[in-house]
Formats: C-alpha cells, structure tokens, sequence
C-alpha cells in the first residue's frame, strides 16, 4: 500500500502576503533589553553556574565603582559579563553599595547579593586592567574561574607610584598652571613649592581621618596662606618682588579640583543614573565647599592681623604655542601619575591635555567667549578619548578627567570669593557675583561638553558602557 504524502502548504494569497509585509514594517522584533529574558536559556543554567557568575558581576562592578568609574560604564561591565556567561543578571547600584540579583525560575530560586564600596578612589591603571579583563571574559577567552583568579590578582596588584612621587607630580601640576596662565619663572617656582605642600597636607589629613570637607578646607586655607605671605614678602623681599600671589592660589585650587569626581558624576546624571550622580555631585559640592571655606577663613585671617590685602593682575604674558601645550599636557600628565597610571600609559593623557589647550585658545580667539570655548574643548577631549581608549587601553573616564584640567577655572574660582571680601566704594573693583557664576558655567560647560563628545562617537567605538538606546526601546 503506498505510503501517503503529506498535504502541501499552501501558500498565502496576495491579500496576505501584503498584510504580513505591512505588520513586518510597522512591529519591532527585538526584545526590549530592560525586561530579564524568559526562555529556555534561564532553566538552562545551573544553579551553581548562576551563583558563581553573580558573585563574579558583583566584584567587578564593585572594583569599577570603587575605582572611579562611573555608573553608568559599571552597570554595562555587570550586565555583558552575565550576558557572557549565559545568564541575565539585574544590577542596582547607588554610590556605596552594588546589588546583583540573578531572577529565579521554576526549577531555581532566585540568587541576590550586595557589597557595600568602603572607599571611592581615581586609580585608574585598576580600572584599565579591570576593563582589559571585561573585554577579555565578552571575547569568550577566560571562563568563570579563570575570571575569578585574574580579578583577584587586579585587586591585589600594588599601586605604581609612592605618595612622594604623587605630590611631586602635583607640583608639577601647579608650576604648569602657572605657565599657561602666563606667570614668570618666579610664580612657577612658588607655585611648584606651594602645591607641593597642599598635596602633602591634603594626604596627610586624610591619612589622620579628616572628612574631606575639612581636608579640602585645609589645603585651601593653605595655599591661601602662602598668597599672604607672598602679599607680605612682596613689601620687604626683593626676591618675591612681583610675583602673583593670585596665581600661587590658582595653582593650588586647581590640584584640589582634580579630585572631585566632575565628570563621572555627570555622566551618570544623563545616562539616567539619577541616585548615584546625585550623590555625586553633592559630594563635589561639599569638597568645593571646604575650598571654598578654607579660602575664606584664611583672608579673614589676613584682615585680623593687618596685612593689605590686594588682588594682583595676573601677568596675562602671551606664551608661545609650544610652551603652552607642553604645560597643559604635563597638566593631564601628572593627573595619570596621581591616579596610578604607569609611564607607558600616560602618552594620551598628555596628548588629551594639550589638545584641551589648544582647541580652547583657538576657540576663546575666534570666538571671545570663555563658556563656548570651553564647551568646545571639553568635547572635543571627549570625543578623542572615546575614539581611542581601545587603542591606548585606557578608561574613557580617565581620558576624559584629565583631559579637561587645563580648562578647570582655579584663577576664577578664586578671584570671585575674594571680591566677596571687598567692599566696592573703598576700591574693589571685582564683580563677585558674576566671576563665581562665570566658575560655576565652566564646570557645567565641561561636564555638558564631555558628555556630548562622548556620545556623539559612541556609537563608532567598542564600548563597555550600557547600551541606552536600546534600553529606551
């Protein structure tokens, strides 16, 4: 008896076929990414796997939180190491604590761990090697242990430079300020000795537990000691005979500013990270807040003993263009050393910090307008880090922080809170209220132009950061 065929399908008629092309124009097939995937791969895990790679996201996302990166770039190494390790991890993170949470099924229950972040840091040569290792666990080239060995080696690896060899990058630092601000060689080598000492100072209070409120407020109370000293010197010392003390406290302001976490906390606030950036920049608020305390109380002090205080002119000596990008690169430069990143790694960063120079003069020329010229430059550091980070293995956030020191407003900052303490009628000639709001507009013009340069190449890059877009789907 013959064996029957089975029926053939019949194919769909013209009506139908339109139909479903019209439904395939207008539906969109991909799965929203914010929704944990439900489906055979979740039963497929086992129970052990699933603990050990969640252990695994919770200390990665904890060493990157801890390292100074953002949020935002933390949740992204969490959720494409799970994704890595076939299983869909949910990440929560706030400033001091990250929880991953592994959603249960039928035959599993669910799996939920937290760790707290003791301490927030910029070491940035850790956060590079942590990334280095995320790129390695998505390259499928490390399975679960190996991951775990490796992460644990990271953790323990030794810092690249002693504290003395940081505060001697700092002075550097200040002595460059001082030469892209125009200052002789008598204000560089004042600032590079007063810098000097406020790193010391600043380390030191930290080591004996001040909170860094009172810690920024003593480095600022002592730079701006110093500038009255020089106030002081300039009456009976030949030698400190016109020098700026306006520039010796820029100079110091400015390597206190380079510890506060500006852009990181912008970046979490528009990548949608609204808790952990708002306690982020609160935290910048309060470490602005001691300078700005410290330097007050110090010109209090000159006031009560006398001394004549005056708000020298800076210098404002046209440098050459080679001499101006080597300081705004030593700027960056000395940024890698204090954040632990070793000599084979800080060729960008003194790249990104004269670019920032650079664009910024040519901007502020063409333009004449300090906010748009520092938005300008500020994005247009972003948008270079970002192009090459895979390439210099190096964080974006890095880059990025260092990158923009040429453009913090030190001078400014200054120059407004002391015309706080000048009366108009007997002489002040400085508008306070406007130079504080002109110092407060930088700081938002990097934070804004970072961020934009950075997202506008985004999408040209291999990043490690969370896919937003898809997550608004």
């Amino acid at each position: 008896m013959p064996v029957p065929l089975p029926p053939r399908k019949q194919r769909p008629g013209a009506s139908e076929r339109l139909w479903r092309g019209m439904l395939h124009a207008v539906r969109d097939p991909s799965m929203p990414r914010h929704f944990s995937h439900i489906g055979e791969r979740d039963r497929a895990v086992e129970a052990i796997h699933a603990r050990r790679v969640v252990d695994l996201v919770l200390r990665v996302c904890e060493m990157g939180l801890a390292a100074g990166s953002p949020a935002s770039d933390v949740t992204g190494y969490g959720v494409r190491v799970a994704d890595a390790y076939g299983a869909t991890a949910n990440i929560d993170i706030t400033s001091t604590s990250v929880t991953v949470s592994q959603a249960g099924t039928d035959f599993e229950d669910p799996v939920t761990s937290v760790r707290i972040v003791q301490l927030r840091t910029q070491d940035y040569q850790r956060l590079a090697l942590l990334e280095r290792l995320v790129t390695d666990i998505i390259d499928g080239k490390l399975g679960v242990e190996a991951a775990r060995e490796r992460l644990a080696a990271i953790a323990h690896a030794s810092h690249a430079y002693r504290p003395w060899v940081v505060t001697v990058a700092m002075a550097v630092l200040g002595a460059s300020v001082a030469t892209v601000l125009g200052g002789g060689w008598r204000e560089i080598v004042a600032a590079f000795l007063v810098t000097a000492l406020v790193d010391a100072s600043v380390g030191l209070f930290g080591r004996l537990g001040w909170s860094l409120f009172f810690a920024q407020a003593g480095g600022a109370a002592i730079a701006t000691l110093a500038a009255l000293g020089l106030m002081v010197g300039n009456d009976w010392i030949p030698w400190l005979l016109g020098i700026s003390p306006s520039l010796v406290v820029a100079s110091g302001i400015v390597s206190l500013l380079t510890g506060l976490s500006l852009v990181a906390s912008s970046r979490d606030a528009l990548d949608g990270f609204h808790v952990t950036a708002a306690a982020g920049l609160l935290e910048v608020v309060v470490a602005t807040g001691g300078i700005v305390v410290g330097i007050m109380s110090a010109l209090w002090l000159g006031i009560l003993v006398g001394i004549p205080l005056y708000l020298a002119d800076v210098p404002g000596r046209t440098i050459p263009v080679v001499v101006g990008l080597t300081a705004a690169g030593l700027m960056a430069l000395a940024i890698g050393v204090g954040a632990q990143v070793r000599p084979r790694g800080l060729v960008p960063f003194f790249l990104l910090g004269a670019l920032a120079w650079l664009v910024n003069t040519g901007a502020l020329a063409l333009l004449d307008e300090r906010i748009p010229a520092t938005a300008m430059a500020a994005a247009a550091v972003g948008a270079v880090a970002q192009l090459g980070h895979t390439r210099w293995r190096m964080p974006v956030v890095a880059l990025v922080t260092a990158g923009v020191i040429p453009l913090l407003p030190g001078l400014t900052l200054y120059r407004g809170l002391y015309g706080l303490l000048q009366d108009v009628e007997d002489g002040g000639t400085v508008g306070a209220p406007g130079v504080l709001l002109t110092a407060l507009l930088i700081a938002v013009a990097i934070s804004l132009g970072t961020s934009l340069g950075t997202q506008a190449v985004r999408p040209l890059t291999r990043s490690l950061a969370l896919p937003r877009r898809a997550d608004a789907g």
